[in-house]
C-alpha cells in the first residue's frame, strides 16, 4: 500500500508539471506566432525589392536560384541548431498499415474539421485580393513596377513592429476575441484597396502598411489558436495537413479571383472591387465560425 500510495504521488507530481509546461505555452502561442510572423514583414521589406532588383537588372529567374540557395542555407542551419521535438513519442511507433486509418481518423475528428474549414475559409479570402494587388497598381493606377517596391517595404515594416503585439493581445485576451477585433476591422482596408481611387504614390506608401497590419494581424491569433487544436502526439500530422488545406485554399482562392478580373479595351483590370466584397463575406463567415474551433482541453490529475 505504501509503494502504491508513493507511486501515485510521483505521478501526480509529473503530470502537474507537464500539464503546468503545456498550460504555460497554450498561454504564449500569440506572442510566439506574433514573432515567427515578423518573418513575412521581413520578407516583405527585403525579399519583394530584391527580387523586383534581380528580375530587373539581371534575369527573372535569378530570384528563383536565389531562393534555392537561401533555402539550402536555411535547411543546413535549421538542422543543426533547432532542437529534436521528439520526447511525446517515446512510445512504440505506429505500424505503416495503422498510418492511414489513423490519419482518416484524425482528419474526420470534428474539432479538427473545423479547424481545417477556418484555414481554408482565410485563404481563400486572403488570396482573392492579394496576388492581384500588385498587376491592379500597376494597370489600373499607372505605379511603375519598379516602385511597388517602396508600397511593399512600408507594409513589411509597420507589421515588423506590429506582429509581436498582435500576438500578446491574443494572449492577453483570448484568440477568438482579437481574431474577431483584427478581422472585423480589415474588413475596411480590404474593401479600399479592392475599390481604390487614384491617388498619389506617397498616399499609397502611407495607406499601404494599414492594410498589411491588419490583414497579417488577423492570421496571428487563428495560427495561434490552431496550435492548441490537436492532441500532442497527433500535432505534426494536423499541422501537415492543415498547411495542405492551406496550399489549397491559396490555389482555389487565386483561381477564383482570377475568373472574376477582366481586362478592358484600355488595358485596366476590371472586376476586382467584386472580389474584394466576396472576401469580406468569407471573413464574416470565419468571424462566426471561429467560435465553433476550441483548444484540446489539458486534463489535470
Amino acid at each position: 500500500m505504501k509503494l502504491q500510495k508513493k507511486y501515485w504521488q510521483i505521478k501526480r507530481k509529473y503530470s502537474n508539471r507537464e500539464n503546468y509546461v503545456s498550460i504555460t505555452i497554450r498561454k504564449r502561442t500569440g506572442a510566439a506566432t506574433g514573432i515567427i510572423m515578423t518573418a513575412f514583414s521581413i520578407a516583405a521589406v527585403a525579399g519583394v525589392p530584391a527580387g523586383i532588383v534581380l528580375g530587373a537588372y539581371i534575369n527573372w529567374s535569378a530570384t528563383f536560384y536565389l531562393l534555392v540557395a537561401l533555402s539550402l542555407i536555411i535547411w543546413i542551419t535549421g538542422y543543426w541548431l533547432v532542437p529534436s521535438l521528439a520526447q511525446h513519442l517515446v512510445k512504440k511507433p505506429t505500424p505503416l498499415k495503422q498510418i492511414i486509418p489513423n490519419l482518416f481518423a484524425m482528419i474526420s475528428d470534428p474539432r479538427n474539421l473545423n479547424a481545417y474549414a477556418l484555414t481554408f475559409f482565410m485563404m481563400i479570402s486572403h488570396m482573392l485580393v492579394i496576388p492581384f494587388i500588385s498587376p491592379m497598381l500597376v494597370a489600373n493606377h499607372g505605379i511603375a513596377p519598379q516602385q511597388i517596391a517602396w508600397i511593399y517595404m512600408a507594409g513589411g515594416a509597420a507589421t515588423f513592429f506590429t506582429s509581436r503585439r498582435v500576438g500578446i493581445l491574443a494572449d492577453r485576451f483570448g484568440k477568438h476575441c482579437v481574431f474577431r477585433c483584427v478581422t472585423i476591422i480589415s474588413l475596411i482596408p480590404v474593401l479600399l484597396i479592392t475599390h481604390l481611387p487614384n491617388l498619389p504614390l506617397l498616399a499609397m506608401i502611407a495607406f499601404f502598411p494599414v492594410f498589411m497590419v491588419f490583414v497579417s494581424g488577423r492570421m496571428i491569433p487563428m495560427q495561434a489558436l490552431i496550435t492548441t487544436v490537436p492532441h500532442n502526439d497527433q500535432r505534426g500530422a494536423f499541422l501537415s495537413v492543415n498547411s495542405a488545406i492551406q496550399s489549397l485554399g491559396n490555389g482555389c482562392g487565386a483561381w477564383l479571383g482570377g475568373l472574376l478580373l477582366s481586362i478592358s479595351a484600355s488595358g485596366e483590370i476590371i472586376g476586382y472591387g467584386t472580389n474584394g466584397w466576396l472576401a469580406g463575406g468569407i471573413l464574416i463567415v470565419a468571424i462566426l465560425w471561429i467560435g465553433r474551433v476550441h483548444a484540446q482541453p489539458v486534463i489535470t490529475v
